[in-house]
């Protein structure tokens, strides 16, 4: 799949980072908040770039609404 500035990578959308498929929630630039595919949260600060080490997109939301349910309080 055709890489994307990772900043602008819409909610919805599915990266791969250390072996692991996250889904974004909120993008906010350099990092956001991602959930597993599950839709448990996984971090509300998880950075694109690690130590050099840059997720990877994997599938871009297929709804043009790019819209994801509220997270359970």
């Amino acid at each position: 799949m055709a890489s994307q500035h990772r900043s602008d990578w819409p909610p919805g959308t599915i990266i791969r980072m250390y072996d692991e498929e996250l889904r974004i929630r909120e993008n906010h630039g350099d990092r956001g908040v991602v959930e597993d595919l599950n839709g448990d949260p996984v971090s509300s600060a998880y950075y694109w770039e690690f130590q050099g080490d840059q997720a990877e997109l994997v599938a871009l939301p297929e709804s043009k609404n790019n819209t994801v349910p509220p997270l359970s309080q």
